[in-house]
């Protein structure tokens, strides 16, 4: 599903350690902060349509999924 203005990212087991970075299409960093809350909504209303990566960092290892701006 397209992203409008908000991306939400649910952690459920959360330890404390945890990051979130958003990456463009060419692998550029756009956005970091650490993750204190089980339901973080990121807003997207300044970014351009098109590809995204989002990343999750923990101890437990790293999740990457694309999502799409509109």
């Amino acid at each position: 599903n397209p992203v409008k203005d908000v991306l939400v990212v649910n952690c459920y087991s959360l330890h404390g350690d945890e990051s979130i970075s958003v990456y463009d299409v060419y692998g550029k960093e756009i956005f970091h902060s650490s993750l204190s809350t089980f339901h973080y909504q990121l807003s997207t209303i300044n970014y351009s349509s098109g590809v995204y990566f989002v990343e999750i960092k923990s101890k437990d290892g790293t999740v990457i999924k694309k999502f799409v701006k509109e």
